[in-house]
């Protein structure tokens, strides 16, 4: 099994040192695109029937946490490529394997259901848009969700996976933060897409694992969670290196010797650990019972969720408190601790995250009715 953790932080210093240069270009480099590929970081949750990693839950949020600690916008496209990824299990199994059958393949896209398909002979008729397709520059398979009309006349949600050359990607992605991610809006145009390339994530998976009947939802929010503590981490380091060689003016002794820094430090440290504990606790919970072959109960997929809510909320205070503690340094586009804080806070607005996850969860609780889909 390839140490994709090893990987990570072996090129941490690296990425960050490109990051700045990654955000201005509002894409990842295409040589770090091939290195992400050649390690297998976009076939972390693709089965190993198709050539992937099949890595489980808690690894992959270890893995994306060291990636983003070098650059949140190469973490983010490696979250999405492998969560897109999954894919590959809902799909025609020689149609999987042939499509993953290229070690260097990159799939990406939006789940997001924003497009209307139109049922043909053979396959589906796909018109239409959808907005944060992130890293989809460099992904030879685009997937994009769309509404259509199933057997009995009532309206289904499907995922179509398209050829590259099938889409079109529209200059779109002007933000405050994760600029390299190149999150622009794709659209297709009466595209036909055949059956073997139409997922169905309201049914089993076709390739069942441990992994794949893991809750498809739960692994994209713990991903997003993944690469908002990455950032944390990378803050938390960042502010270390800047207090200990800033010096202010008329001080005999450098910014740490300041208790409120040491404070900020030291409960910044504390609520990553905690957050990152809690999220791989859930995790393993879930991954323990697919792998006995159990189903996963319900309470057990809003642990996951209130989880990975809670660590990438927690993780954009952290940066905020790091952020402020760096004081007037911190305005500079020179100190990463800028763009630290508008990554973050991107971050916390992708909808597995946001803190409406906690309502669901609160009903729960509360023994008022919760419905299952899309957690």
């Amino acid at each position: 099994m390839v140490d994709l953790i090893g990987v990570a932080e072996a090129q941490r210093e690296e990425l960050a040192a490109r990051s700045r240069a990654i955000e201005e270009a509002r894409r990842v480099p295409q040589d770090v695109v091939e290195r992400l590929a050649d390690a297998g970081f976009f076939r972390m949750l693709v089965p190993r029937a198709y050539g992937g990693l099949e890595t489980d839950p808690a690894t992959f949020v270890r893995a994306l946490v060291a990636l983003s600690r070098g650059d949140a916008a190469v973490g983010w496209c490696a979250m999405v490529g492998s969560a897109s990824g999954l894919l590959s299990a809902y799909i025609d199994p020689t149609e999987a394997r042939s499509i993953w059958s290229d070690p260097r393949l990159v799939a990406a896209g939006v789940f997001a259901p924003t497009a209307t398909g139109k049922r043909v002979e053979g396959g589906w008729e796909i018109t239409g848009r959808w907005a944060f397709a992130s890293g989809s520059e460099h992904a030879a398979v685009r997937a994009g969700g769309f509404v259509g009309e199933g057997p009995d006349g009532k309206p289904v949600m499907r995922q179509a996976l398209f050829d590259a050359s099938a889409t079109r990607i529209h200059d779109t992605w002007d933000v405050m933060g994760l600029g390299g991610t190149g999150s622009h809006d794709m659209s297709a145009e009466a595209v036909f897409v055949p059956d073997a390339r139409i997922a169905d994530l309201d049914a089993p998976p076709l390739e069942k694992t441990p992994l794949t009947v893991f809750p498809v939802f739960g692994l994209l929010a713990i991903g997003v969670a993944g690469v908002a503590l990455g950032i944390a981490e990378a803050a938390v380091t960042d502010l270390v290196a800047l207090a200990t060689a800033k010096k202010p003016v008329a001080a005999s002794r450098p910014v740490s010797h300041r208790e409120t820094v040491q404070l900020e430090v030291g409960r910044g440290r504390a609520a990553i650990e905690a957050a990152l504990a809690g999220l791989c606790t859930a995790a393993d919970a879930i991954h323990a019972r697919t792998l006995r072959g159990e189903a996963v109960r319900l309470e057990d997929k809003l642990r996951l969720r209130r989880a990975a809510t809670f660590a990438t909320h927690t993780s954009a205070e952290v940066v905020t408190a790091m952020h402020k503690a760096a004081g007037g340094t911190s305005v500079y586009n020179k100190c990463p601790l800028g763009r630290h804080l508008r990554n973050v806070h991107v971050a916390t607005q992708h909808i597995m995250v946001q803190e409406q996850t906690y309502v669901v969860a609160g009903r729960a609780a509360l023994g008022l009715d919760v419905s299952e889909k899309g957690l």
